[in-house]
């Protein structure tokens, strides 16, 4: 103030002349201030002087082009603008935010300079995903979508955290997760866990018991005889949608003993390997949810499944393997029966199996099935049936033929019919890993 320097303000100035008086303003970021105070005779002046901020010129620029910027500025609304832009703005240290749509912002700071040009630039670049699995050939998905079989590249991947999922039949669904870099490649190798449980199309064997099962596929087939019994009969054209297991053998003797803590069968001379006879269907079934308690418990079922009885189309389909004729082949090499069994039942995989690998489905002894008996078939096209009771029949079926059966008997399509509670020493069953019902 006149010829006298001020640290700082405010400031009071006592005793001054009367008359005007030039005063000066500087501070580090602000424009300064010129001007002048008139001091008055016997009076109290309180002059407040308002800076303007001092500003410099900023350049952004970005790869690519268009991006959205926001300039933070505290004490003042955002301002936005998009890239390639150039403004004014106060002095001092700001951050600028790049946003891309998709990508994670990119945040750089900025100093502000007098007079002075800043220029901010950025890149947005992609860095890349390889996956590899072991086994290899596992489907790599991201948030449900397909992108193909390990291994596999993935370029111009946006920076960040990714996640993807790896599916492989026969073995447990996998995450591989990690963070991509800017400009950088992120390897992924996953080693893939087997199943607890079978994977579709695959084998699997039941450890505790030694069970053996087949993978049967969806399909379709025509269920009956047109020159068979009337129970045979109308032909209907069935479609099992979903796929399902079935027991390479008839469940043994000694296989019902472990689980079931004792041996129900007649035939017990036989030894472990002979097919449990002497069964109710009520034996059956509850042999069948024992072993899914046991299994289920263990992890080892697949979700949405139970070891049950073959329903009468799974049976049958199950049986011809894929051909149609009635008694699909030479029943004297593929099953026990009256007139080579020497009446007494054999060991279960003795004889030549069907194009399935399903052993003794003609022969050796009569496999109850799921459903309720109806005298005639459903006729038309259906899918996944199961006959339930009628007030007429309360009976449960049972298919295939047994060893002192007649080869008519042991047709794809022959029904036998008996009360849940009948049990016979040419009565058996065979389990199916099969969708819940």
């Amino acid at each position: 103030m006149g010829a006298v320097a001020f640290e700082k303000s405010p400031f009071t100035l006592n005793q001054l002349k009367v008359g005007k008086y030039p005063i000066r303003a500087r501070l580090e970021g602000y424009e300064d201030w010129s001007g002048e105070i008139v001091v008055k005779p016997d009076e109290f002046s309180e002059p407040v002087i308002t800076l303007t901020r001092s500003k410099g010129s900023v350049t952004l620029a970005s790869t690519p082009t268009d991006v959205e910027v926001e300039i933070r500025i505290d004490g003042a609304s955002p301002i936005l603008r998009r890239t390639p832009a150039s403004l004014e703005l106060p002095t001092g240290d700001l951050n600028v935010v790049f946003r891309r749509q998709g990508w994670p912002e990119l945040v750089r700071p900025v100093s502000v300079r007098r007079g002075a040009t800043s220029e901010v630039k950025v890149a947005f670049v992609p860095g890349s995903v390889t996956l590899s699995s072991e086994p290899a050939g596992a489907e790599v998905f991201s948030q449900g979508k397909a992108l193909g079989t390990t291994p596999l590249r993935l370029g111009e991947t946006i920076p960040g955290q990714v996640q993807f999922e790896l599916r492989c039949k026969g073995y447990k669904p996998a995450k591989a997760t990690g963070m991509v870099e800017s400009g950088k490649e992120l390897a992924l190798a996953t080693k893939l866990e087997r199943n607890d449980y079978p994977g579709e199309g695959e084998r699997w064997t039941v450890s505790s018991l030694g069970l053996e099962l087949i993978p049967i596929n969806p399909g379709r087939f025509t269920m009956g005889s047109s020159n068979g019994e009337s129970d045979q009969m109308p032909l209907t054209q069935v479609t099992l949608t979903q796929p399902f297991w079935i027991g390479k053998y008839e469940v043994t003797q000694g296989q019902f003993d472990k689980l079931m803590g004792y041996n129900p069968s007649e035939f017990k001379t036989l030894g472990a390997n002979a097919p449990v006879e002497n069964v109710s269907y009520d034996d059956a079934l509850a042999f069948c949810r024992k072993l899914t308690e046991s299994e289920r418990s263990a992890g080892r079922v697949p979700e949405g499944y139970e070891y049950t009885l073959p329903t009468e189309a799974q049976w049958e389909y199950a049986c011809r393997a894929g051909r149609g004729d009635g008694m699909l082949g030479d029943l004297l090499s593929s099953g026990w029966y009256a007139g080579n069994s020497s009446m007494t039942p054999h060991a279960v995989g003795g004889k030549t199996p069907n194009e399935w690998g399903v052993y003794d489905m003609q022969g050796n002894v009569w496999e109850w099935c799921l459903d309720w008996y109806h005298d005639r078939l459903p006729g038309g096209s259906v899918s996944d049936p199961l006959a339930l009771p009628s007030d007429r029949f309360r009976y449960r079926t049972g298919r295939g033929g047994g060893w002192r059966s007649a080869a008519d008997y042991c047709a794809p399509a022959r029904r036998l019919w008996n009360e849940p509670t009948f049990h016979c020493n040419y009565l058996g069953f065979r389990v199916v890993l099969s969708p819940q019902r």
